[in-house]
């Protein structure tokens, strides 16, 4: 996965360093793999990618670094019907739809909810750092499931 060799982006490991946080070489390989632009992966993902860049990456790590980005607003666990989380980059905003039968999940374009932080920002006097909008419905497919056939 060479997407995955390039190093992490300055400000976030200028944030860990803020926050009074080492970068580890296993750390280091769990903050590439967000860096990479990965999405929705389970910690068990994480440590997987990992690993292809730090073979010593251990289970303790991923989780410790996958809480210090949550406190820090880099990622975010979201969960599914089973109750298993995944994680998801939200500093810049992450909007997506869920589909509540399947949990399908389809990554939506920023644009229009980039503005609309604008606007929210605007409207309340707050510094809108990042959002997390979920849209939750019936996918296509399983929509055909329910629906009644014929008569």
């Amino acid at each position: 996965m060479s997407h995955l060799k390039k190093a992490p982006e300055a400000g976030l490991l200028a944030r860990l360093r803020a926050a009074g946080c080492r970068i580890t070489p296993p750390r280091r390989a769990v903050l590439q793999v967000f860096a990479a632009g990965a999405q929705h992966l389970s910690p068990d993902d994480v440590l997987a990618r990992a690993r292809q860049l730090h073979p010593r990456v251990g289970r303790a790590t991923v989780y410790r670094t996958l809480d210090l980005l949550t406190r820090l607003g880099v990622t975010r666990p979201l969960y599914g019907k089973d109750g298993r989380s995944c994680f998801t980059r939200i500093e810049h905003g992450h909007q997506h739809v869920v589909c509540s039968r399947c949990d399908r999940v389809v990554e939506l374009k920023p644009d229009p909810f980039l503005r609309l932080a604008r606007q929210v920002a605007q409207r309340t006097g707050f510094a809108v750092h990042s959002q997390l909008l979920e849209f939750y419905g019936l996918c296509r497919a399983c929509q055909r499931i329910t629906q009644p056939t014929g008569s």
